[in-house]
């Protein structure tokens, strides 16, 4: 019987890295990568062996470990692999944890392979760095969704995708091909200039089902996505509090795929303070589910009056509903819907209250679909 053997693998030598490798192994699994040699690179197997144990129990395991200890370098880990594990897999490359395969249109390795000539031995792919977001401090939340700010030009640095077996020429993917995304832990504006949420997008679409499954609702959640989820916000001030303690809770919290009962944004005392979200994409949309915050019950009606405005281009705005007077403290929850009749486009979504006010929510949920 002949061998089954992946048609991509991904080599790495991990190092400090048992928080991220679930996250950078899930991802490349979505992408359609067969198989992970991880060399551990710390002084004890331990920490990484733990985080890869689930993948190590399976019955055909996509994932081999092998401690390397802190003394040995990457340079000897890629030749073991190279001496070792490359003819049992079509193609390879060796990245980091912090590196991330972008394959733009199709999300997709197994597509993107089908489109290299047959006897291209190689593919080299550019590298866009990304910073860290400025955040003082490490995030607990996926890397995808916490580092969207990158270099605006690519860097000088490639990797490379093999063909393992097969000796012959290298082809460039080019600057807007496939790419190699790579998160580095600096606060160079020059390496935080560009907004990109293409990673973050693919990821809240392929992790949202994670965020359905909490029993919160008072309603069950329609069964169109939440097109609002995970995707950038802005918001018409930030307040601070006394110490300036709510930073955390400024921007990208009330559209995380998490009730807190506290608020995910809040803006300071304005005429005419405001929410906004970007879809990305102009999508129909059908319902809107907002949850205003639970804790303090004599401040929730600040939100009870509020204009929900849509726009396809952020130039021209339309009202697509409102709120007038609503009692939020009359109900069991603190949660209202809000269904879209007839065709509602939209890829920004604005909440604007209509009183002066400090305006905060907990989280807001759109659901729909891409138009077109």
């Amino acid at each position: 019987m002949a061998e089954n053997k992946p048609g991509f693998s991904l080599a790495a030598l991990a190092r400090g890295d048992e928080r991220a490798i679930v996250e950078w192994i899930e991802y490349h699994r979505a992408i359609g990568v067969g198989h992970f040699t991880i060399y551990g690179g710390d002084d004890t197997p331990m920490t990484l062996l733990k985080a890869l144990t689930p993948y190590l129990m399976q019955a055909t395991p996509c994932v081999a470990f092998r401690h390397w200890g802190a003394a040995d370098d990457q340079a000897s880990a890629r030749q073991h692999f190279l001496d070792n594990r490359k003819q049992a897999t079509g193609w390879f490359c060796f990245l980091d944890v912090n590196e991330f395969l972008v394959f733009p249109g199709s999300d997709s390795v197994t597509a993107f392979l089908t489109t290299v000539a047959e006897g291209c031995a190689a593919v080299s792919l550019g590298v866009r760095v990304f910073g860290d977001n400025h955040h003082a401090a490490a995030s607990d939340d996926f890397i995808l969704f916490a580092r969207t700010r990158r270099a605006e030009l690519p860097d000088r640095a490639t990797k490379m995708l093999v063909r393992a077996g097969t000796a012959g020429a290298t082809v460039d993917a080019g600057t807007e091909g496939a790419y190699v995304a790579q998160f580095a832990r600096t606060s160079d504006p020059a390496f935080n200039a560009v907004e990109d949420h293409t990673l973050a997008a693919f990821w809240a679409e392929r992790t949202a089902h994670l965020f359905a499954t909490r029993a919160r609702h008072s309603l069950p959640p329609p069964a169109l996505p939440n097109v609002a989820l995970r995707k950038p916000t802005r918001q018409s001030s930030r307040y601070m509090g006394s110490t300036g303690s709510h930073l955390a809770h400024a921007e990208g919290r009330a559209n995380d795929g998490f009730i807190s009962g506290h608020f995910g944004f809040h803006t300071t005392f304005e005429d005419a303070p405001w929410w906004m979200v970007d879809l990305l994409d102009v999508h129909v949309l059908r319902e809107m589910r907002i949850v205003n915050r639970g804790d303090q019950k004599a401040i929730m009606n600040r939100a009870a009056n509020l204009a929900i405005e849509v726009s396809t281009d952020g130039g021209d705005w339309a009202e697509a509903g409102t709120l007038d007077n609503h009692d939020w403290t009359a109900g069991t929850t603190p949660e209202l819907v809000l269904r879209f009749t007839g065709m509602v486009l939209a890829r920004l979504v604005r909440i604007t209250s209509r009183t002066p006010t400090m305006l905060h929510l907990d989280e807001v949920e759109i659901y729909g679909e891409k138009f077109g």
